[in-house]
């Protein structure tokens, strides 16, 4: 809750749980299976709702985003939530190597790796160039996540902040 419902009266969870609630009324789904996506700030918040609403989130994506720091010492999930980062190596809003703010990307993975009880991390791995446009994509996975929830990272070499394939930044006016 926090920060939102001081200052502006709005609950962000209640509303993301009042939606899930909602949504299971209206279409069908399974509710063991929910990855919530997010963005930027949104990459912050679907962190937040891995830490706070475990029990309604299986997995999530965090998009051009790794974990504050203040998220850090306060997220204590319920259970082991997925976890997928996907990061331009030249993220200015989120670098790489983190700032204080953001934890670095290493540190973040780190953070849920050790509450997916995962062992090593792999080996750095080249995914294909599929779009055939040059860019290149590392993948790394923690190994052995014995809960079952496993945690990755694709680095996408040279791309800033933004979804992949976009080459607007987010923000940008274009």
């Amino acid at each position: 809750t926090g920060d939102f419902v001081d200052l502006f009266g709005i609950d962000e969870l209640a509303f993301t749980r009042q939606m899930l609630d909602r949504l299971s009324t209206e279409v069908v789904y399974d509710r063991s299976h929910v990855t919530a996506v997010g963005l930027s700030n949104g990459a912050e918040y679907v962190q937040r709702l891995a830490c706070e609403m475990a029990d309604q989130f299986t997995g999530f994506v965090a998009v051009a985003g790794t974990l504050a720091r203040p998220a850090r010492d306060q997220c204590q999930p319920a259970r082991p939530v997925a976890a997928l980062y996907i990061i331009g190596s030249n993220d200015t809003q989120f670098p790489v190597g983190g700032d204080d703010v953001v934890l670095s990307v290493d540190s973040t993975m780190d953070f849920w790796a050790a509450r997916n009880h995962c062992g090593q991390r792999s080996a750095r791995a080249t995914l294909p160039d599929t779009a055939h446009d040059s860019t290149v994509v590392y993948r790394s996975w923690y190994l052995d996540c014995t809960s079952g929830a496993s945690v990755g990272l694709d680095s996408i070499v040279g791309s800033g902040h933004g979804w992949p394939g976009d080459l607007r930044a987010v923000g940008s006016e274009e």
